[in-house]
């Protein structure tokens, strides 16, 4: 994936970009113009553009970066602020494309806050091209310190004001690059400033998102039983399997299990109650009860077999719902009690329990993982939020899910369950809505997340943000991932077909010999809403 966003960049970087005229402009007032208010880590370095929509990026220039999933390289988005660290030999840079904005009689330059270390120095870079086309260049360089610019490790203003620059085109503003960083720094938003004088664009404000409160009579349930202590490595109490998606992410010691996914919202610890169907109706009014330490920033899913409980037949699991962690636990942070009826699914076919989508570098420390009967007296039960159900597979009989339908899929194209806040994942459904609207003039109840990273945060939002949403994955699963950028891009066709074999029907569908598959099944080949029976969906 990153060689081909590599190439993407590289094509879209030597064309020519269109003027930016301030729309201040036509009325004659002039307003901060915005470059880049850094609201999103994927924006910038997955999809590599700004708030202005223009290219931006460090070319994988700044220090590389380990135990991270978004990102290889030092280049950190949080609070609408964004921190380089450049590699110690001296030569990383990052830059800003500013769409060719014409700032003269109108933008006297542009302003940025900075926190640096004392003694910090930069080269500031403004690029101009009359032709507005980044093929050529000409380039304007001064040291911080022609600037004026002084750090002492606190946040400041700064501003680059034009007239500093000899000979600078203010007409074709093309691009703001920073290079010879020699300190780790922070910039805060970036935006053209009207007149002569600097001012501070203000950082967005973001209102505290605050989750429902309501609490709900405790229940009692018919038994208890322990799922797992911890004592054995090949297997929990039950004797079914445990384990996750990354070995190097969880280890067991002293009757502990640790989990630090580091902040990988894409992989999972699993433990079994059975190895095909369980029956947990009987254990409907009981509790999931789990003994832990260090953080709850996780989601728990409880997980469904497919209709025959065949691990051969996809999918497998066929569904799941999920809570989070954090709302189930007590005060002190040491116990979590989940109500099994919080987690629709069919009873009758239960597999087991997750913990995923970790969404923080804290390790998690389990120590017991049991059915309850009810609650300690005192620990207060909180209501279960709406989560948008979780499709793998058509409901409809003999259909194939062909696609041809808008979904929403994310603004910016994060792992949305490893965003930091309920903020920050409505930020991207909010701006996704609003993106589809604008664009299409329609609205849509299905949702595909990117890179099928899935949890109960994004679930919970769907639901209350767009009522009767679909959480829509794929039961045929191309492994695009693996193979495109490899040697054996053809084994995505084998993929395509193994999944298909094991009775899959909803698709990842890129390439024109995977349409040829589908139709060799002799299914009905559908939209996505009409293979789920919905009823809005147009007739076939």
């Amino acid at each position: 994936m990153k060689a081909f966003l590599s190439a993407l960049f590289l094509s879209v970087s030597a064309i020519a970009v269109s003027s930016t005229i301030p729309p201040s402009l036509t009325d004659g007032r002039c307003a901060n113009l915005l470059v880049d208010d850094f609201a999103s880590q994927s924006r910038l370095i997955f999809l590599f553009y700004n708030a202005m929509l223009q290219p931006s990026s460090d070319d994988g220039t700044m220090a590389p970066i380990t135990g991270r999933a978004d990102t290889a390289t030092s280049v950190i988005v949080s609070n609408n602020h964004l921190t380089l660290t450049s590699a110690e030999d001296g030569t990383s840079y990052w830059y800003t494309m500013l769409g060719c904005t014409r700032a003269t009689d109108m933008y006297g330059g542009i302003g940025i806050t900075i926190k640096a270390p004392k003694g910090t120095t930069m080269t500031i870079e403004l690029q101009t091209s009359k032709t507005c086309s980044s093929g050529n260049p000409t380039l304007h360089d001064l040291d911080s310190t022609a600037l004026g610019w002084v750090f002492d490790g606190t946040e400041q203003d700064y501003s680059i004001p034009f007239s500093t620059f000899q000979g600078l085109d203010t007409d074709h503003l093309l691009s703001l690059l920073l290079s010879g960083i020699s300190k780790p720094i922070t910039l805060g938003p970036i935006a053209f400033y009207c007149g002569l004088s600097g001012t501070e664009y203000p950082v967005p404000s973001t209102i505290p998102f605050l989750e429902p409160t309501s609490t709900i009579p405790a229940t009692i349930g018919p038994s208890a039983f322990v799922i797992d202590t911890f004592g054995n490595g090949n297997s929990n109490n039950l004797g079914f399997y445990y384990g996750g998606d990354d070995a190097a992410t969880y280890k067991l010691s002293k009757g502990r299990m640790t989990i630090n996914m580091k902040g990988n919202s894409d992989l999972s610890w699993y433990t079994q109650v059975s190895d095909s169907c369980s029956d947990f109706t009987t254990n409907n009014d009981g509790y999931l009860h789990i003994a832990y330490s260090g953080s709850n920033a996780f989601t728990i899913a409880m997980q469904q077999h497919n209709p025959t409980c065949d691990p051969n037949k996809n999918p497998w699991p066929y569904t799941w719902d999920s809570v989070e962690a954090v709302r189930y636990s007590n005060s002190d942070k040491t116990d979590l009690y989940v109500p099994i009826s919080h987690f629709e699914i069919d009873y009758t076919k239960t597999i087991g329990f997750a913990l995923k989508d970790f969404y923080t570098s804290i390790p998690t420390l389990i120590s017991k993982i049991e059915i309850i009967q009810t609650v300690p007296n005192g620990f207060l039960v909180p209501t279960k939020l709406s989560t948008a159900p979780l499709i793998f597979a058509c409901t409809r009989p003999n259909s194939f899910a062909a696609g041809h339908q808008i979904a929403y899929h994310s603004y910016t194209h994060p792992p949305m369950e490893g965003l930091p806040s309920l903020a920050a994942i409505d930020w991207e459904l909010n701006n996704d809505i609003s993106a589809v609207s604008q664009t299409l003039g329609i609205t849509s109840k299905y949702f595909r997340p990117p890179f099928g990273t899935e949890g109960a945060r994004v679930r919970q939002r769907l639901a209350a943000l767009i009522p009767g949403a679909k959480f829509s994955e794929w039961s045929v699963d191309v492994q695009d991932w693996l193979w495109a950028e490899s040697t054996t891009p053809e084994n995505q066709i084998k993929s395509f077909q193994s999944d298909v074999d094991k009775g899959g029907n909803l698709v990842v569908m890129y390439l024109p010999q995977f349409i040829d598959i589908a139709r060799k099944t002799g299914k009905q080949l559908m939209r996505v809403d009409q293979c789920m029976e919905d009823p809005d969906a147009p007739p076939l």
